[in-house]
């Protein structure tokens, strides 16, 4: 009869410890996609990334989009290369969709608009159907945000 109450007290026990690590385990992965999300938002915020989205806003209606300066392509990089890392992280629920769309949803599609001519061009040359495919199902998702 003890043996029966010691085995039944370790289950209990084990299960308390199961369930604390689960609730643990929750606690640290949503407090990582939180540290993920704010330093992504702190970089959209900095200065040089602040230019790249001025220039590819106001600067690439005046160029042919398909064929870019040096210093336009520098700027389309940046800014498409930041958004295709962060869908990643979106579509590997590394970082909740919700908040994301929340913050940037309309950023990332309006963006995606400006860029979508040069990246189906460079998805064409490259012959990489793939290329800028994970920023461009984010903005899709992003359209009515």
């Amino acid at each position: 009869m003890d043996k029966l109450l010691e085995i039944d007290f370790s289950l209990v026990l084990a299960t308390v410890a199961l369930i604390i690590s689960f609730i643990s385990f929750k606690k640290t992965k949503d407090y990582n996609s939180a540290s993920f999300f704010m330093e992504l938002i702190r970089e959209f915020r900095s200065p040089e990334f602040v230019d790249h989205r001025l220039y590819v806003k106001n600067q690439l209606s005046q160029e042919n989009i398909t064929v870019l300066s040096k210093t336009g392509h520098h700027h389309v990089m940046q800014l498409c290369h930041y958004f295709d890392t962060l869908a990643l992280l979106v579509n590997n629920k590394l970082i909740k969709k919700n908040i994301v769309k929340k913050f940037l949803g309309k950023s990332i599609y309006e963006y995606w608009v400006i860029v979508e001519p040069y990246i189906k061009d460079q998805r064409e040359k490259r012959n990489f159907p793939d290329y800028q495919e994970e920023f461009e199902k984010l903005a899709l998702s992003c359209k009515n945000s």
